[in-house]
């Protein structure tokens, strides 16, 4: 067995905010990692710090939510997977990352999740929620049906993992580097 990670986080950014506030939930995005360290973070966010509306699938750095000096709540589920599945999930994440070009955040999906609650079936296109669901299913976690709208709900179906509430605190940006995250380019 192996282990990946669901990070959900509460970041201060302008969107972050604007999700809190629609939602009325806490936390306001959801990043996977591959390793206990949670570097480097995956998802589906904006590109660059100044296009909020530009993006798709990220490699992110926590720099990118630390910059503003402000430490970042997050949410940290544990889901033992087999190797077998690890593998295949983490070669889903090398295509995405190969052909990121294709791979764009769907606004239509965010929008649907709020107001239509419909599965819609968009190809190349995801939220940072729906992308971690889309890992979730196909690692055989969630079963293909499930309807999963919002991160509150997320939080609800993961809470019989093992998870840790925790700080990346801003003073230890010094620990983390861009890696290939874009976002300040």
């Amino acid at each position: 067995m192996k282990n990946f990670y669901i990070v959900i986080s509460r970041t201060y950014t302008t969107i972050g905010w604007f999700i809190r506030k629609m939602t009325g939930y806490q936390y306001n995005h959801v990043s996977v990692s591959f390793n206990q360290d949670l570097v480097p973070l995956y998802s589906y966010a904006r590109y660059h710090q100044k296009y909020p509306f530009y993006g798709g699938f990220v490699e992110e750095s926590w720099l990118r939510y630390i910059q503003k000096g402000k430490n970042v709540q997050i949410i940290v589920f544990e889901i033992p997977i087999t190797e077998e599945k690890y593998e295949e999930l983490y070669k889903d994440i090398q295509v995405m990352k190969q052909n990121k070009r294709f791979y764009r955040y769907s606004y239509v999906e965010a929008l649907n999740s709020k107001f239509l609650r419909r599965k819609l079936n968009l190809k190349y296109k995801y939220t940072c929620l729906s992308f971690s669901i889309y890992l979730l299913k196909k690692a055989g976690i969630f079963k293909k049906t499930e309807k999963i709208f919002s991160i509150e709900e997320l939080c609800c179906q993961l809470k019989n993992f093992p998870y840790q509430k925790m700080q990346i605190r801003s003073r230890d940006k010094y620990k983390y580097s861009w890696g290939e995250d874009d976002y300040l380019k």
